[in-house]
């Protein structure tokens, strides 16, 4: 007679004896821990890296420092405990920093001066009415306004196609009942990679200048600083997003405008009841000059822009605006369609400097230009010569 084979419940119960389970138990504990030790671990290291490069960064900047102050050009320093040369080529400045992972190189350019101040303010006017309006900080007097370098931009590449931008003579007629005397560009593509463009950070638009698609936001990619001079008016009518180490800033040029207006109905031109910035009457350009605008009366929507802007003219904001570098109104600022700019999230330079460390790609929260030490090309500079900001390059 066969026996009475076990069933499957019987079979667990014998298996998952407390012997068993205590056995289980503790093999469960012990992947457990070399998982957290190995996490631990890890985190370690990465904030050890993080620790070395801000030390590497803190030595070559109090080496670089002593240098200029006492007037040497190159040699061998130790900082700290820690070993720096330095070396000069021309206005080229080259740090080597032995730390105990290695040796860690930045460099540095030596700038003619420092770019005005308020390039280092999240927000700023010459009027406290216009700088409460903005969530502002700083009031700049107007002979403290930053003036351009004519020289500087004369000499600067203009605008081409192979950058993604394009002369387009129907785009203000598209938008405006009164069309625009100026050149039109527009900035079309949906993508530009400016990676590799080597322009001395300079680029200038001799004109009107266009982001015109809602629908879809530009992306640019910059590895370097970048400033772009608009000889007429900007229309931002789209989301500008950049990638990369770069920073992007926006210019509107008033410097041959006869007469500078704010657009009360914001219809792009000159009508009866528009306020005069500059000028005794209204004469030239029907469009004005230095006048930037965010987004079309009635539109609606959002917009975010990555870049800096610096109004020549008169902002006007019609959709709710984030813009995430600086921005520097020298008139006023008028609000259409009753829509408003979103206050910045941060108006100190931290996110400026975090933006230059190894491995990142710059953080596009609110940012600003690092008082005196980051250039900005295209406009005078003030004080006596100092070292740029210094960068990691790659051994």
């Amino acid at each position: 007679m066969n026996a009475k084979r076990p069933s499957f419940v019987a079979c667990a119960v014998r298996a998952l004896s407390p012997t068993t389970m205590i056995a289980i138990a503790a093999v469960t504990f012990l992947v457990v821990s070399v998982l957290e030790q190995a996490d631990v671990a890890h985190r370690a290291r990465d904030i050890n890296r993080q620790l070395e490069v801000v030390r590497a960064q803190i030595a070559a900047e109090t080496a670089l420092i002593e240098q200029v102050a006492a007037g040497d050009k190159g040699g061998q320093l130790q900082v700290a405990g820690v070993h720096v040369g330095v070396a000069w080529q021309r206005d080229l400045c080259t740090v080597y920093v032995t730390g105990a992972s290695g040796e860690t190189v930045l460099a540095s350019r030596q700038l003619p001066g420092g770019a005005p101040s308020v390039f280092s303010h999240a927000r700023a006017a010459t009027d406290a009415a216009t700088l409460a309006e903005i969530g502002g900080k700083l009031c700049e007097a107007p002979d403290n306004w930053p003036e351009l370098d004519l020289s500087a931009i004369a000499s600067a590449p203009r605008v081409t196609e192979s950058l993604g931008f394009r002369r387009d003579p129907e785009i203000a007629l598209r938008h405006l009942a009164s069309g625009s005397d100026r050149p039109d560009y527009v900035w079309s593509s949906n993508r530009v990679d400016l990676a590799k463009y080597q322009s001395g950070g300079l680029l200038i638009v001799p004109g009107n200048l266009w982001l015109e698609d809602r629908e879809h936001a530009l992306t640019l990619n910059l590895a370097k600083d970048l400033v772009v001079i608009i000889e007429g008016n900007l229309h931002l009518l789209r989301s500008l997003h950049v990638r990369g180490r770069g920073r992007l800033l926006l210019a509107t040029d008033t410097a041959d405008a006869g007469v500078v207006f704010a657009d009360i109905d914001g219809s792009g031109g000159w009508t009866t009841g528009d306020r005069l910035h500059r000028g005794a009457a209204f004469a030239g350009q029907v469009e004005g000059s230095g006048n930037v605008y965010l987004g079309l009366p009635g539109a609606g929507g959002t917009l975010a822009c990555d870049a800096g802007i610096l109004v020549g003219g008169e902002l006007h904001v019609a959709v709710r605006a984030d813009v995430r570098g600086p921005l520097l109104l020298r008139f006023g600022c008028t609000f259409l369609s009753g829509e408003h700019l979103e206050a910045p999230a941060l108006t100190a330079p931290l996110a400026a400097t975090a933006s230059r460390l190894p491995g990142r790609s710059a953080r596009r929260r609110q940012w600003v230009f690092g008082v005196g030490r980051d250039p900005v090309p295209g406009f005078l500079v003030t004080g006596k010569p100092r070292p740029s900001r210094l960068e990691f390059r790659s051994r």
